[in-house]
């Protein structure tokens, strides 16, 4: 007997990036577990993956002193799981933040 996976939320940092609706398509097709889907973007009047998303937040650009701390916000209140960042400038941020992402 297959054990049944447990729900989680996906958070898409860059909601706006080309790929973001392809990614959040792609995780749509998941019937194995209830995926949550939200997003962030740090422009949300350009945010391609938006109308997509279970729920969308507006987050500070990846070089603000703010974007961690927004990030760490939503991570918690949302209960993420998996964190997937789709704009290059933000790799580094979570890297170098990541005990605080573990």
């Amino acid at each position: 007997m297959m054990q049944k996976l447990r729900n989680i939320t996906v958070f898409i940092t860059g909601a706006g990036a080309p790929g973001a609706p392809g990614i959040i398509k792609s995780l749509r097709k998941v019937h194995e577990r209830k995926i949550t889907i939200i997003g962030g973007d740090a422009s949300l009047a350009n945010s391609v993956g938006a109308g997509l998303l279970d729920k969308v937040f507006q987050i500070p650009w990846a070089e603000s002193p703010d974007f961690t701390d927004k990030v760490l916000e939503i991570c918690v209140s949302e209960k993420v799981d998996v964190i997937i960042p789709l704009v290059t400038r933000e790799l580094m941020v979570f890297a170098r933040n990541k005990e605080l992402f573990g």
